[in-house]
């Protein structure tokens, strides 16, 4: 991928045939001077500058496999209820998190954030990786129970 030094002075900035042209704003504020940035966190969620949410999905979904992948290894020392308490306590609440800021986006933004929420219902129901998610909405646990949100 090709750089090119990115008029504000901050840097290398990828380019390619997708990129628009990106304007440098710039604000004096006493001796300070505030320049534009492509992303911005704010409360946990992270917004870009045309606002498509790509970064943050992709950063929720990686956090909640993280915690998919750490769960699976242990669920059997710890037993389903408290698989499905924690899956509840780390990963679902991460997907319930200003999830409303992710209304009327495509489909395929949203659909890696779909596949994390099946991951954890499948390592909480004990469903095959093979098996849709949905022909078994309530797989059977050792309580017998799935939290309600999934």
């Amino acid at each position: 991928m090709k750089t090119k030094q990115n008029s504000c002075g901050a840097g290398r900035v990828p380019v390619s045939r997708r990129s628009r042209a990106t304007t440098c704003l710039s604000l004096r504020v006493g001796n300070d001077v505030i320049t534009s940035v492509n992303t911005v966190r704010d409360l946990g969620v992270t917004l870009d500058s045309e606002l498509t949410m790509q970064r943050h999905v992709n950063k929720v979904a990686s956090a909640c496999f993280y915690h998919i992948r750490r769960l699976k290894q242990i669920r059997r020392l710890i037993g389903p209820k408290v698989t499905a308490t924690l899956m509840s306590a780390f990963v679902l609440s991460k997907l319930d998190y200003c999830n409303a800021i992710l209304a009327g986006l495509p489909k395929s933004t949203i659909a890696r954030l779909q596949r994390a929420q099946n991951a954890a219902a499948r390592l909480i129901g004990l469903v095959a990786p093979s098996d849709h998610i949905t022909s078994r909405p309530y797989a059977a646990t050792a309580s017998g129970a799935i939290p309600h949100h999934l």
